[in-house]
């Protein structure tokens, strides 16, 4: 029996309430559940969010329903308000209710140190309850690798501002516009710092060159605050989990769903 299926029969058996959260980024939408006894994370869908089943609500219902899981609630975070729609429709099918992070979830907006606080995406914020709920961490910088990647930094416990650039598939993408053939390689990060043929000297370039670039931004930012602790998140960190000289970054790829948990918690607690 596979794991997938073992977990679906273990909370079904005890009535547990189980979360269905949603991660809708630029390139994928990634559907978990949420066991709220043992506050275990499993996906189960993460179509791209280009993909036509994405515009057909019947299908991705019954996509959904394949796990035969009896949903208690949709929360979910969006930066493609184009497929707000799609989760409220999913939430009727079911017939349960549909919580977004923007507009319905206790977000308290006074802890962004922001002029234009309506323009930031509503992934920051989920990332921010997040490491809030997870860390506590008062001073540090979260680091996401997703379509762009971003980076914000956190001063006494508040928001305080973002770095945006174009994310590592973006930057190969832009290249392999130009290279087709280049598209056929697995790139990754290397141990060299100079390449000898094609693969390693894209790998080099792009892989390591945009860890370095991040890792630019972060020492300049501690010139003028004071960072005790620097998070990887997002699709991308698997470039470099794994990389020995990544021992003083905390990796955590569910970030964002644990702070639409934290959040939905403290909303029902009111």
């Amino acid at each position: 029996m596979s794991i997938m299926r073992t977990f679906i029969l273990y909370i079904k058996e005890r009535g547990i309430m189980k979360l269905l959260l949603v991660d809708i980024g630029n390139t994928t939408a990634d559907f978990r559940v949420y066991n709220t006894q043992d506050r275990s994370l499993t996906p189960l869908i993460r179509p791209l969010s280009q993909d036509q089943v994405l515009s057909d609500t019947k299908t991705i219902t019954e996509k959904l329903k394949a796990f035969d899981l009896d949903f208690s609630a949709i929360v979910y975070v969006s930066v493609v308000p184009g497929l707000n729609d799609l989760i409220r429709e999913i939430g009727k099918n079911f017939q349960i209710p549909v919580y977004s992070l923007r507009h319905d979830l206790p977000v308290d907006w006074t802890r962004f140190k922001l002029k234009n606080i309506h323009l930031l995406g509503a992934d920051f914020v989920a990332n921010f309850y997040g490491l809030e709920a997870t860390y506590g961490f008062k001073n540090c910088v979260v680091v996401a690798l997703g379509t762009a990647t971003t980076t914000f930094v956190v001063q006494d416990g508040f928001f305080i501002g973002t770095t945006i650039s174009p994310g590592i598939q973006s930057s190969l993408k832009g290249l392999f516009s130009q290279a087709a053939l280049l598209s056929e390689m697995n790139y990754e990060q290397q141990a060299a710092s100079l390449g000898f043929n094609t693969f390693e000297s894209i790998s080099i370039g792009t892989i390591n060159g945009h860890y370095y670039m991040i890792k630019g931004l972060i020492e300049e930012m501690k010139k003028d605050y004071q960072i005790d602790e620097v998070i990887f998140t997002g699709g991308n960190l698997n470039y470099y989990i794994d990389a020995p000289k990544n021992r003083d970054i905390i990796f955590d790829e569910t970030l964002i769903f644990k702070g639409l948990v934290s959040l939905y918690k403290q909303m029902q607690a009111q």
